[in-house]
């Protein structure tokens, strides 16, 4: 393997999902600033890494830094430029948290490192082997720090048919939101003054998503069936 003396590859005997993958990765950095690339997502701007360092190091108090970014969609090979966005009218975490007035590119962001590992929860992430890592981590990180934007185009989301977070299979979606479930739990006992959780309204997304995915495999049989009813909530 080029350049050993930088480059680590970490394995694990057993597959322990996206999020614990993603903190056992984070731990191991020992840099002052971290980014990340999700296998299928891309850098398309060479100048990335260096259009950043340069805003952090001029800005001390950044914490998050974001860019704009592209998407592309694997199945038409369609490309398309995206402006990152922050509502600045509302809290940063209610935008991240109901999805709202937030638009951003995992692929994008830059951390510095010394407060990303002071504030999240790393340990968490792997004991309870999260499905998320991005989402949940903005959540934490907004309650601490705002985020700021470069507006320049580095980061191109990849558009996959079918991924880890984009399943096609009707039982793996089930799963999936079983797990995210305990990661928006999780959340709710955190931040308990902020968030609330309600066990009839994660319901009612769940059954949204699970009946538009039956209809897009033309499965109306399915998409009538009752769908996940209780969440698995993290215990100590």
């Amino acid at each position: 393997m080029s350049y050993p003396e930088i480059i680590r590859l970490i394995f694990h005997d057993k597959n322990i999902g996206l999020g614990a993958n993603w903190a056992t990765c984070v731990k191991e950095c020992h840099g002052k600033y971290i980014c990340n690339c999700d296998n299928d997502d891309y850098w398309h701007n060479s100048n990335k890494l260096q259009i950043q360092l340069d805003y952090m190091e001029s800005h001390i108090d950044s914490n998050v830094l974001i860019t704009d970014h592209r998407t592309h969609n694997r199945k038409t090979g369609e490309i398309l430029e995206h402006k990152a966005f922050i509502d600045r009218s509302i809290p940063l975490q209610d935008a991240i948290w109901y999805g709202k007035g937030f638009v951003c590119c995992n692929a994008s962001i830059m951390y510095r490192a010394d407060f990303l590992l002071k504030h999240l929860p790393l340990d968490d992430y792997v004991r309870y082997q999260f499905a998320l890592q991005d989402w949940n981590t903005w959540v934490i990180l907004s309650a601490y720090t705002d985020f700021d934007i470069v507006e320049v185009s580095t980061a191109t989301f990849g558009i996959e048919t079918e991924s880890i977070t984009r399943p096609s299979d009707y039982e793996k979606h089930r799963k999936r939101l079983e797990k995210d479930s305990a990661c928006v739990k999780y959340l709710c006992d955190m931040f308990p003054n902020k968030f609330h959780w309600d066990e009839e309204e994660w319901f009612k997304q769940v059954n949204m998503e699970m009946m538009n995915l039956a209809y897009k495999r033309g499965d109306y049989r399915k998409a009538k069936e009752p769908k996940i009813r209780n969440y698995h909530p993290i215990h100590d």
